[in-house]
């Protein structure tokens, strides 16, 4: 079964600018029976993620990420990939009190269209000062 390797996220806020720029990356690895199916089969895996803001009794997403295709190329797949996502998004967007740091968390999964998910992971939440 695949699996998602040390989730990470990195917020970095332009108070100036009011713009926050996040990215988020891990390792995916892949059994070398999944790589002969990716790269005989045509089986192709889609990693999606997604910021959460996890201050909410049930966590409100506040960005979708452009989900990405596993392999690269047609026959290119191998046993450890490091995907990133990076976007940028006005912290009114993120900001979801009046006062006090927002706590923010990237949720990545991992599925194809075989077998659904297959993995999925958590980064550790992190306080984001996103207030003007």
């Amino acid at each position: 079964m695949p699996t998602i390797i040390d989730p990470r996220l990195s917020i970095q806020v332009d108070k100036s600018a009011a713009v926050a720029t996040v990215t988020v990356s891990c390792g995916l690895e892949f059994t070398d029976v999944e790589v002969r199916s990716m790269n005989l089969l045509g089986v192709q895996y889609t990693l999606e993620c997604q910021l959460l803001n996890v201050e909410m009794p049930y966590p409100e997403t506040v960005i979708y990420f452009i989900p990405q295709q596993f392999p690269l190329i047609r026959d290119g797949a191998t046993g450890y990939e490091e995907p990133v996502f990076k976007a940028s998004a006005p912290t009114k967007d993120l900001h979801l009190y009046i006062a006090g740091k927002d706590s923010l968390a990237a949720m990545l999964q991992l599925s194809n269209e075989d077998r659904g998910t297959v993995a999925s992971k958590r980064t550790p939440s992190q306080l984001v000062d996103l207030g003007a």
